[in-house]
């Protein structure tokens, strides 16, 4: 039997269209069909409804030969889940964000369906690799309490605005400023909300609006003082690597991990690295911008070249032609850490050593970090790039967790 697909839509009395659909016809004549629903009267449901189309679609695509229909179904809305969320927090909408979403597969005569979409279950359901976020979005901090089921350290670097200075966020019990201290109307680091203190961290000025965190307690008569916070980019830790290590190490921080390469092993993964060559607009306002990013690469570099003075490190790459990749060079008699570092240049020659071939337009506006439509198309180089540049042989086996 044959089948011609075809769809259409209407955006009926709405402003805007928040629903989204796509048809695709696989060599072997299966079609796929998948609609979105954006959640009407909740913030982005367009952004969340085409994100959810795209990854959805890229994720069924890698649909292996002995993975039936239904599994392949499973493991893409899992993808796609993810991707929704993490563009909630990337917009910081991370309570009033969603979209629903229904797969259908035409497989010979065959007709599987999946749908996501009941309450616990939307998309942007509040979980990420089994944290359930509603325990932070009813007003806990940073640290899980009981019953979470969460064994991790979490730490962020974001600088506040109005004051200049860099803040390393941590959920450290023994850390300074973590608990709340006798006679301070300062708001301990613990009762920070986790959505806002990952929506600060990547809050890129220029893209988009600065995170208010309320940092101090109000006393009589006077409102609660809040900080406004962004990327920590901004600060020199736009590779954070260097103050991840720091605050693992240092007396200050009160975590007191030993140093040594068979004792510490840091991995850096990077987010690709934008391409210095595409050209701006020369305008006051641009030029500055270019120099913030030009100094954000600076900073960025010179990490990279700090933590491999440092290490001992089979992924280390070229500093420049003067100083090569540093392999006969440590600041200290023996190496203080393990380091590993993975990233992509977004550059035409880098995307087509991935095997990605991509139109010059595409890949000039891959760096834009308010573009979600780009989501997929990263994921497909983040993807690549670990396929082809991590490997088992870099992680010595006295760090393994089992």
């Amino acid at each position: 039997m044959l089948y011609s697909p075809s769809s259409a839509q209407h955006i009926g009395s709405r402003r805007e269209q928040q629903d989204a659909l796509t048809l695709y016809t696989f060599p072997d004549s299966t079609i796929l069909a998948v609609l979105a629903d954006g959640m009407g009267g909740m913030a982005h449901g367009e952004k969340a409804s085409r994100v959810a189309i795209d990854a959805f679609l890229s994720a069924y695509r890698q649909k292996s030969a002995d993975e039936s229909i239904p599994e392949a179904l499973d493991r893409a809305i899992r993808s796609t889940n993810d991707a929704v969320f993490q563009l909630a927090l990337v917009l910081g909408s991370a309570e009033d964000m969603g979209t629903t979403l229904v797969a259908v597969v035409l497989d010979a005569d065959h007709l599987v369906a999946g749908a996501l979409g009941e309450p616990r279950e939307v998309l942007l359901c509040r979980r990420v690799v089994g944290v359930d976020l509603q325990h932070f979005a009813d007003g806990d901090g940073v640290v899980p309490g009981e019953g979470v089921g969460v064994a991790a350290a979490i730490g962020l670097v974001t600088k506040r605005l109005d004051s200049g200075s860099a803040w390393p966020i941590s959920n450290n019990p023994r850390g300074r400023y973590y608990n709340a201290r006798p006679g301070s109307k300062a708001i301990a680091n613990s009762s920070y909300p986790l959505w806002q203190v990952v929506r600060a961290s990547t809050a890129a000025p220029s893209y988009f609006e600065p995170e208010k965190i309320e940092i101090l307690h109000g006393g009589a008569g006077q409102e609660p003082a809040a900080g406004e916070f962004v990327d920590g980019g901004m600060s020199p830790f736009n590779n954070p690597s260097l103050q991840a290590l720091m605050y693992a190490t240092l007396d200050g921080y009160h975590v007191g991990w030993p140093t040594g390469a068979d004792k510490l092993l840091v991995v850096s993964v990077g987010t690709g690295a934008r391409d210095p060559s595409v050209a701006h607009s020369m305008l006051a306002a641009k030029h500055a911008l270019q120099s913030m990013l030009s100094l954000m690469d600076d900073c960025a570099a010179l990490m990279e070249t700090l933590l491999q003075w440092m290490s001992s490190s089979p992924t280390a790459k070229i500093i420049d032609r003067e100083l090569g990749d540093l392999r006969h060079d440590l600041v200290a008699p023996a190496p203080l850490i393990s380091y590993l570092r993975y990233n992509v240049a977004l550059d035409k020659d880098s995307l087509t050593q991935l095997g990605m071939t991509l139109a010059a337009d595409k890949i000039e506006g891959l760096s834009a970090m308010d573009v979600p439509e780009n989501m997929t198309t990263l994921r497909e180089v983040g993807a690549k790039a670990a396929e082809q540049q991590v490997s088992g042989a870099d992680f010595p086996s006295n760090f393994d967790l089992r």
